[in-house]
């Protein structure tokens, strides 16, 4: 039986480990960011190819997923769709990391009353509901990569 490793971190990675369902998790993140980077190389089709003999089609060897309406091959679709899926998701990640740290550090130096008004301003945030607040800011901003 191996021993228990000393410090945090490696403490982290060895319970990490040790958790199948955690390791099945990240396998399949790792595989779907890996497809997504590999995109051009994976898709069949272009995501914009179109074929109007194969209108609404099932599963097949030449269409895995099927078709659209367009004749659009959807694996091709999917590819290409978790390209942008994943750079949303890197992108807002970082900018509410870079945000909620500064913010944090910001009202931790200050304290007082600065620190109270961001209190609050944070509780109010959270009373909302997620959807009805992502529905509002994309009512604001607007549709598309940049709304998200």
């Amino acid at each position: 039986m191996s021993s228990r490793p000393q410090t945090f971190w490696a403490q982290v990675r060895w319970k990490f480990r040790r958790n199948k369902v955690a390791m099945a998790g990240l396998s399949m993140v790792a595989a779907i960011s890996l497809a997504a980077a590999l995109a051009p190389v994976l898709a069949p089709y272009t995501q914009e190819a179109q074929d109007s003999t194969a209108l609404l089609q099932g599963m097949s060897f030449a269409h895995p997923f099927g078709t659209d309406q367009l004749g659009r091959d959807l694996l091709s679709r999917v590819l290409y769709g978790a390209r942008v899926s994943m750079a949303v998701a890197l992108i807002t990640s970082f900018i509410a990391m870079i945000l909620g740290t500064a913010l944090g550090a910001f009202s931790g130096f200050v304290g007082g009353r600065v620190d109270n008004l961001l209190m609050r301003f944070v509780d109010v945030m959270y009373s909302f509901p997620d959807l009805l607040l992502i529905i509002i800011i994309s009512i604001v901003i607007g549709q598309g990569v940049l709304g998200i």
